[in-house]
């Protein structure tokens, strides 16, 4: 209650008869004090507000009224316990407040928030009332999905089959979401993921030659939020190649004369493997039986390890092989054939039988009958010889005077001795 002014007349009379009378006018003012608390109605409030409400957003109004007046009757409002993340806002006519966030909320720290909105009045000591709030905070989709790891790495061989599962990711959402959607990048046609399970599995052919190495991208969406997380799948080098001859056969011509220990021919294979699969070795399996061969391993150079004799054989058919290093090894074959070329490195035989002839003086070109037969081991293509008459000891006669040149063709028949100028008895 506030000052009450009161103003009256009081009057005297006494006992006589007539009796006598006066009177006075009094003023009386009664002052107030702090004799009255501040009171809410009601005395409990409760409200409502979404976590991504921006500082300063209103929450409720709460009032309180007190009985005093002036100073006493004016009010004015705070929180306790409210965590820092509301206050009151006393209003102009100092029997209202409106709490307003403060700081920005977290559904998923805390849901609900309970504490005391405290009204003050203007006395001295104040006089105060409280009632109690209860915000419930509501959830918003604030959160982005997040992997349990930031990174994932598998290794996993480049002969794995499509279809083999290689990790199943999981994502979480601190938001009350309950479908969470996978998906994949820069995959290459090579892995997939599974839209809802998060398994992600081969879906291609791996090749350590190819690609070593594949860095993914995986992804969690909530519908409106997304987080990722690194997926590296490391391919694991295997000896799924083998060697391959650049050709099937190889040819070349190398001459009987041919020096023991220089190079004939050189074959080459080519792994497409990497590392140690990738080494080849060569080595002669096939055709050199008689030793006259041998081949660099490493090199495939093939040398001439002895001598040849075109008139004891006259080609060579070698087989190669290019081998790698795998455990099991893998191998390519390939044939060289060399061919060894004639060289006239043989003293043709003569066998001439001991024969008498007559001739006419000053006769014409008679034959003589069968003469020289001639053996040279050296062949057909080699041997083509010319023979001389010769004169016996001491005898001054020449090849004019004597015979004509005379050509045979050494295939194994004997030619005839013919005269074609005149000669001597």
């Amino acid at each position: 209650m506030g000052d009450t002014a009161y103003d009256f007349v009081v009057t005297a009379t006494d006992g006589g008869d007539p009796s006598r009378s006066s009177t006075a006018l009094v003023y009386v003012t009664i002052n107030d004090v702090n004799d009255n608390d501040p009171i809410f109605d009601p005395s409990k409030y409760s409200a409502s507000i979404t976590e991504g409400a921006p500082v300063g957003a209103t929450v409720l109004t709460v009032s309180a009224s007190d009985a005093d007046s002036g100073a006493f009757g004016r009010l004015a409002f705070n929180l306790v316990a409210a965590d820092n993340l509301f206050e009151a806002v006393t209003q102009p006519d100092n029997r209202s407040a409106v709490i307003v966030v403060k700081n920005q909320l977290d559904f998923e720290t805390q849901r609900g928030h309970v504490f005391r909105v405290v009204a003050l009045d203007g006395g001295m000591p104040a006089r105060s009332g409280e009632a109690m709030v209860t915000v419930s905070v509501l959830n918003e989709n604030d959160n982005s999905p997040v992997f349990q790891q930031t990174t994932y790495i598998v290794r996993v061989p480049e002969s794995v089959t499509m279809g083999t599962l290689l990790q199943n990711v999981t994502a979480t959402d601190e938001d009350e979401i309950d479908i969470i959607t996978y998906s994949l990048s820069r995959a290459a046609g090579l892995f997939t993921i599974h839209s809802s399970r998060g398994e992600i599995r081969v879906s291609g052919l791996l090749d350590f030659e190819m690609d070593r190495r594949h860095d993914l991208t995986i992804f969690a969406s909530d519908g409106v939020n997304t987080g990722s997380a690194i997926f590296v799948v490391e391919v694991i080098n295997e000896n799924d190649n083998a060697p391959i001859f650049d050709a099937e056969v190889y040819s070349t011509n190398v001459s009987e004369s041919r020096m023991v220990g220089t190079g004939l021919i050189t074959v080459r294979a080519v792994d497409a493997d990497v590392g140690s699969y990738g080494n080849v070795t060569y080595q002669i399996i096939a055709g050199n039986d008689m030793g006259h061969f041998e081949i660099d391993r490493w090199s495939g150079e093939i040398r001439l390890k002895t001598s040849l004799n075109f008139e004891a054989k006259r080609m060579f058919r070698l087989t190669v092989s290019a081998e790698d290093s795998g455990n099991p090894p893998k191998s390519d074959t390939a044939a060289v054939v060399l061919r060894v070329t004639n060289e006239n490195d043989i003293v043709p035989e003569i066998t001439l039988p001991k024969t008498e002839f007559e001739f006419v003086e000053n006769g014409a070109p008679l034959p003589i009958g069968a003469g020289a037969t001639v053996v040279d081991a050296d062949g057909d293509d080699i041997v083509r010889a010319v023979f001389h008459l010769v004169a016996p000891p001491n005898d001054t006669a020449t090849d004019q005077n004597i015979g004509e040149r005379l050509w045979v063709n050494v295939s194994g028949v004997a030619g005839l001795a013919v005269v074609y100028s005149p000669s001597r008895h």
